[in-house]
Order: structure tokens, then C-alpha cells, then sequence
């Protein structure tokens, strides 16, 4: 499990830093491929060692920082997305690793007195910095001020934050409460889906939580990675029974 996920790691998000990069193909080896959205549930522990640390030994404390700031990282670059929620010492991270798609938590209801996450799909305001083209600083590979600790346990690095795109907003997309993609990407294998029809689609799903994880993970996989949101709720909300006709 997870291959393809690390291979979206290395598609979409290598601009990132070694750390960075490193913890985030942990992660995505350690989620469900066929998970909506794949999810890594663990302790700092697992993801320290991931990195080279030891998160028992004498410098235990360094190694938690370490980890802290490399997730901080992921987080504040788009590449995960926290529930909010623990599981005693563990966490919950959501890989929004497709360039155009975000998640945002909710909780659904509770289990067990543990909470029941819901993950509700959004398109991204800003893609990853991979999008904007080669850049000659972003070369890297020798910086000596890396460097920076008594060992290679305190050697932190500079955190790489993504120069993020702003793009033109569509003065034509309403879907209030949520944040939109304003970038159309023309893929000649993707059709249009009027906004009125998407959040009427949006609206259906969201009556029904237990099932709204399974049919947008039918739809992901029907259409392919290349499908915009749109055509996913759409292509979900079919699934589930809606009709556009009676909708509208």
C-alpha cells in the first residue's frame, strides 16, 4: 500500500525540503492508496524515526522538535492536513497530495467516546510551488548552514515554504463556504461542470456523511487523478442516487 501515493510525493511536492520530503513519503507509505483522502494515524514517534532519529534515547527531546517542525512544515506547505484530533499519543494527518484538492475536518459523530472525522473535499486556492517552473535558486543541494546543531539530530536546516501561486479568482464561481480553485486547467479529458449543478451535487453529499467518503473514492477512481472536484461531486452524487433534473 501507498506506492501510489509516494509516487504523487515525488510528482508534486519535491520542491519541498529533504526533511520534508523524507517525512512525507513516510506518511504516504504508511496510507491507504484507496483511502478518500489517504490517512497516516501514528505517534511522533514512528515519524522520528523515519528521519534517521531516536525518539527513545538520550537526545528523545531533539527528536521531537525535529519532527514538529517538519510537520509544521508539510502542514503550512498544503501537503497535509490535521484532524484536530488525538488518539492518546497519536495524530491524525489527511495527505492532500493532489495539486488541486484540499480537505477540511469535521467531526461526523463519535465512536467509542473517540471522534468520527469527516474530510470534506475543497479545491485549492493556491497550488504547490512545483507549478510555477524551474526556478535556478531552488537548487539547493550543497548549503553547509544546515548544518546548524552539535549533531545530526540538532541539524534542523532551514524549513522550505513554497512560494505559493496567486491566481485570478473566477469572478463566476459563488460556492459560498468554501475555497475554490480559480484556475481552470483546460485538460482536454475534463468537461465543465455548471457551479449551480457541483454545488447541488456538494449539497446531496453532505446529507449523507456515512456514504460520502465511499462515493467520492468510487468517482476519484472512475474519472482518474485528472478530474477537477466538480466533476467528482457530480460523478459521486450520481452514485448516491442524486439526479441533476430533480435537483434543479
Amino acid at each position: 500500500m501507498g506506492f501510489r501515493n509516494v509516487s504523487k510525493v515525488y510528482t508534486y511536492w519535491r520542491h519541498l525540503g529533504h526533511r520534508e520530503v523524507r517525512l512525507l513519503t513516510f506518511f504516504a507509505l504508511m496510507a491507504n492508496d484507496d483511502a478518500f483522502p489517504p490517512r497516516y494515524f501514528g505517534g511522533w514517534q514512528s515519524g522520528a524515526e523515519a528521519l534517521g532519529l531516536d525518539p527513545y534515547g538520550e537526545r528523545q527531546r531533539s527528536a521531537a522538535e525535529v519532527f514538529r517542525k517538519a510537520s509544521a512544515a508539510l502542514r503550512q506547505a498544503g501537503a497535509i492536513v490535521s484532524s484536530g484530533s488525538t488518539g492518546g499519543s497519536r495524530s491524525e494527518y489527511a495527505l492532500t497530495l493532489e495539486p488541486t484538492v484540499t480537505y477540511a475536518p469535521s467531526i461526523a459523530g463519535y465512536r467509542n467516546g473517540h471522534p468520527v472525522i469527516n474530510w470534506e473535499p475543497m479545491e485549492r486556492e493556491h497550488l504547490p510551488q512545483q507549478n510555477v517552473g524551474a526556478q535556478p535558486q531552488q537548487n539547493v543541494a550543497a548549503q553547509p548552514q544546515q548544518n546548524v546543531g552539535n549533531s545530526p539530530n540538532d541539524s534542523l536546516g532551514p524549513i522550505e515554504r513554497p512560494q505559493q501561486l496567486e491566481e485570478k479568482r473566477d469572478k463566476s464561481d459563488h460556492l459560498a463556504g468554501y475555497v475554490t480553485k480559480p484556475v481552470d486547467r483546460q485538460d482536454q479529458n475534463q468537461i465543465r461542470i455548471p457551479e449551480p449543478q457541483s454545488d447541488s451535487a456538494r449539497a446531496y453529499l453532505n446529507e449523507r456523511p456515512g456514504q460520502h467518503t465511499e462515493f467520492m473514492q468510487q468517482a476519484r477512481h472512475a474519472l482518474g487523478n485528472d478530474a477537477n472536484l466538480s466533476q467528482c461531486l457530480v460523478h459521486a452524487a450520481t452514485l448516491a442516487g442524486w439526479k441533476w433534473d430533480n435537483a434543479a
